[in-house]
């Protein structure tokens, strides 16, 4: 049984697509998102957090205060080699103190990933199933 702790909120979803013009246009046009921003993402960051060995560009949708992150492959030999893996990738959750939250999950058993970028460190919990949940907090 797991010990629950006080947290704060959803964050983000992240959705793999091999198809982004079309999803990105879809949210927006349908659904009235607006582009955020968009990044490259090396291959070494999604490797580590993801287990795909090719770069992403990611795109950045928001509407109030619902986020997406789409992903898509930057090779075309690995779009080719991940025609059908597509959809929900990992959600992002809202804490008031990541620090203290991953020690809280270590200490109950779920699997933790430590991933390095730049200057900082992100970190991604993986439920019974093995869906990712990155733990952030919330911008300052």
């Amino acid at each position: 049984m797991y010990r629950k702790i006080k947290t704060c909120a959803y964050a983000h979803i992240g959705i793999f697509s091999n198809k982004p013009l079309s999803l990105i246009r879809f949210y927006e046009n349908i659904f009235g998102f607006s582009k955020e921003k968009q990044s490259l993402i090396p291959k070494n960051i999604i490797k580590k957090i993801f287990g795909i060995d090719c770069g992403c560009l990611m795109t950045v949708l928001s509407k109030g205060h619902i986020r997406l992150e789409i992903f898509s492959a930057r090779s075309i030999k690995f779009k080719k080699q991940i025609k059908n893996f597509r959809g929900l990738n990992h959600w992002g959750y809202f804490v008031k103190d990541k620090a203290r939250f991953v020690k809280y999950l270590l200490k109950s058993g779920v699997k933790i990933r430590k991933i390095k970028r730049g200057s900082h460190f992100v970190y991604f919990a993986s439920d019974p199933e093995k869906n990712l949940i990155e733990i952030m907090e919330p911008p300052t």
